[in-house]
């Protein structure tokens, strides 16, 4: 009876543990990024300082179990130009949603679809792995600049985050 007792309370204490690592974000996107491009109307940037991105994960939109989970974007560009908006992740595809904030500019806004690309570097001082997590993004703009545009762009992770 005692040993049958230890296994269900060792069992309950997985599931415990189970439940409450999956609100995680999944792929552990949350954090800020670094990111390189090229945009048909404005051309390459990848000049310092690099576009930054900040991705915040929205559990209470997440189904991490499944690897389906929501975001807030938020991206600065070099020109100090902030868009916002929303991504979605189901399971390496990610996609986004964005305007840009200043009343001033173009009508600027789109949507963007990106992979998602985690590559092992190695172990941590706690001996946990370590990831290089890394999003390559396509984006349509149908009015930018009246007449539309469209880019590409690589983002890497930073490593603090």
């Amino acid at each position: 009876m005692k040993k049958t007792l230890v296994i269900f309370l060792a069992m309950i204490s997985l599931k415990i543990m189970n439940a409450e690592a999956m609100d995680l974000d999944p792929l552990h996107l949350q954090g800020s990024y670094s990111c390189t491009g090229y945009d048909s109307n404005d051309g390459p940037y990848h000049n310092e300082p690099s576009p930054q991105l900040t991705l915040t994960y929205i559990k209470s939109h997440s189904i991490p179990e499944r690897q389906m989970a929501s975001y807030e974007f938020k991206l600065t560009v070099p020109d100090g130009s902030l868009f916002t908006g929303i991504a979605a992740l189901n399971g390496s595809a990610l996609a986004i949603y964005f305007a840009n904030n200043d009343p001033l500019k173009w009508d600027d806004k789109g949507i963007g679809a990106a992979q998602i690309i985690r590559e092992y570097i190695g172990v941590d001082a706690r001996n946990e792995p370590e990831y290089k997590t890394i999003f390559s993004k396509f984006y349509y703009e149908p009015i930018y600049s009246k007449t539309g545009g469209h880019g590409v762009e690589v983002c890497i992770k930073n490593s603090k985050d």
